[in-house]
C-alpha cells in the first residue's frame, strides 16, 4: 500500500458509522451501479439500486434511506427533478443527497448546492472519497448535512 492510499484509509478511520445504513443509489450505468453497490456493501451498508428516476421515486414509497447517491444524467428524468422532490418534500427533506455526475462545471455545482444537495462528487468517482463523504454525513448533526467541497488530487483514486 502506498503512502497516499494509507493516508486516505487512516483519514477515513473506522467505517462503523456506515454499518447498517441504507443507501439508495440512483444510477443508470449498470457497471457504475454494480461497483458502487459492491463497495458500499463491503463497507457494511445496505443498498437499494434504482436505474431510473421513476424507479427511485417508486422505491422511496417503501424505504427511507439514510442517504441517496444520485446521478444527474438519468434516461427518464433529470436527477435535478429528483433532488427537488427530495429537498422539498416533508417526508424526504432530511435525507442527505450526494450528487454524482460527469458534468463537473461550477454552474452545476452551484445549482445542486442551492437545491439542497449534501455533497457533489464528479465522475469518475473516487470511492474512498465517497466513503469519507458518507462517513461525514452520518457523523454530522441532522441540521448540518451539507459537506463542503473538498479537492482531491491524489493518485489514490479507485475510480468508477
Amino acid at each position: 500500500m502506498n503512502a497516499s492510499r494509507e493516508s486516505v484509509s487512516s483519514a477515513r478511520g473506522s467505517d462503523s458509522k456506515l454499518v447498517g445504513r441504507l443507501v439508495l443509489v440512483v444510477e443508470d450505468d449498470f457497471t457504475v451501479g454494480a461497483v458502487l453497490k459492491s463497495r458500499l456493501i463491503k463497507s457494511g451498508m445496505r443498498v437499494s439500486l434504482a436505474p431510473t428516476g421513476v424507479s427511485a421515486l417508486s422505491l422511496l414509497k417503501f424505504i427511507k434511506p439514510d442517504a441517496v447517491i444520485l446521478d444527474l444524467g438519468l434516461p427518464d428524468m433529470s436527477g435535478l427533478e429528483i433532488l427537488k422532490t427530495l429537498s422539498t418534500s416533508p417526508e424526504y427533506f432530511d435525507i442527505p443527497v450526494v450528487i454524482i455526475t460527469g458534468s463537473d462545471g461550477q454552474a452545476i455545482r452551484s445549482k445542486v448546492d442551492s437545491m439542497g444537495a449534501a455533497a457533489f462528487l464528479p465522475k469518475p468517482l473516487d470511492l474512498p472519497e465517497l466513503l469519507d463523504t458518507l462517513q461525514l454525513l452520518f457523523s454530522s448533526d441532522k441540521d448540518e448535512t451539507r459537506i463542503d467541497e473538498r479537492s482531491q488530487g491524489s493518485d489514490s483514486r479507485s475510480d468508477c
